[in-house]
């Protein structure tokens, strides 16, 4: 049998948890609309540079969720060739007889954020250039 004196003290402190956990909620509510919170199960992350990716794969998982690329997998995966790519920042594109040379035809309207203006092909051309650094460390070189 339960005495009075500990049905108190333990329905008191079910009462308190019950009421902490509430007062979460509110400052929940509060969060800005213009703001995406997610969760993803990883080990660390490196950098949140896509220059500098280097070999952890769970800073690579989180990069692919920020950064747009110019094509992507049907699958969301990896894709084999080029005829596994779908479109994304580029709408199209081709490549010569010996594959030394791609064009690629970008989506119009795509924007930067905070205003930066409209994606052109020297934004392009920049990334490019960074990943081809020499002075840049990068495993994108291959």
């Amino acid at each position: 049998m339960v005495s009075r004196r500990k049905f108190l003290v333990g329905s008191s402190a079910i009462a308190l948890v019950a009421a902490a956990s509430g007062l979460a909620l509110p400052a929940q509510a509060q969060q800005a609309d213009d703001t995406i919170s997610f969760g993803i199960a990883i080990r660390r992350i490196d950098t949140l540079s896509p220059i500098h990716t280097g070999g952890n794969g769970s800073t690579f998982r989180v990069i692919r969720q920020i950064y747009d690329t110019l094509v992507k997998s049907a699958d969301g995966d990896f894709g084999v060739g080029p005829e596994d790519m779908q479109p994304a920042l580029a709408e199209s594109w081709t490549s010569s007889a010996d594959a030394k040379v791609w064009t690629f035809v970008l989506r119009r309207g795509v924007q930067f954020q905070k205003g930066y203006g409209e994606m052109t092909s020297d934004d392009v051309v920049y990334v490019f250039s960074r990943h081809l650094d020499p002075e840049i460390v990068t495993q994108d070189k291959a």
